[in-house]
């Protein structure tokens, strides 16, 4: 009777790293093997690279490459070098508060690719490239709230000191005080949805254009 062959298992570069942090505190291979489903052997090459896997952790690190918790392997990316100045001109454009979308992102990187001639002569910003670079560097999309990054915080000490005093002045009861806005046909408007990275829990807007 044939041996049933062990089911593959995949294991994540965090998940790694973890194991052998148990194993520096006393665990053993085969424990840990037992319990992630893989041979001992396999362990033990984890331990014998340890080394490389911290330095691609600190890697990632310092420069926002995608999350341990995902990344499988350490195998670099196709076209890595155009992909981090990429990354570093996104993370530029969002700390602005720029509202960023898929399309933008391919050609920005169509016209990245001339100053990386050695490993761009195929690229072509394809739509699997784009959703693989994304994944990489934890980019998901966001909604993009009010208008936080127009507001001038000094303007609006000054209105409300104004309006109470009108208010004082001429009587007003809160029931005569109302906020009024309008609506129209907006044909300059902004996105209302903009790609970020896992460090922003939010996408702050700018107030956005009332040409109509």
């Amino acid at each position: 009777m044939s041996t049933p062959k062990r089911k593959r298992v995949v294991i994540s570069l965090q998940k790694k790293l973890e194991a052998l942090e148990r194993i520096r505190k006393g665990e053993s291979l085969k424990k840990l093997a037992s319990e992630l489903g893989v041979g001992e052997n396999t362990v033990g090459d984890w331990k014998r690279n340890r080394n490389k896997l911290e330095q691609w952790k600190e890697k990632t690190s310092s420069t926002g490459t995608s999350s341990l918790i995902e990344r499988k392997s350490m195998k670099s990316s196709d076209y890595e070098k155009l992909g981090d100045a990429l990354f570093l001109w996104f993370t530029q454009q969002r700390d602005k508060g720029a509202p960023i979308s898929g399309p933008i992102l391919q050609a920005k990187a169509l016209s990245l690719r001339t100053l990386f001639p050695e490993e761009t002569k195929q690229f072509t910003a394809s739509q699997g490239w784009l959703d693989r670079w994304k994944k990489r560097h934890d980019i998901r999309q966001l909604n993009i709230c009010g208008e936080k990054l127009s507001a001038d915080s000094s303007a609006v000490i000054t209105f409300k000191e104004k309006i109470q005093q009108k208010i004082n002045n001429d009587g007003y009861s809160p029931d005569q005080i109302f906020n009024c806005d309008e609506t129209g046909l907006n044909y300059k408007l902004l996105p209302a949805k903009t790609l970020a990275s896992r460090q922003e829990t939010s996408a702050p807007g700018y107030k956005r254009s009332k040409e109509r």
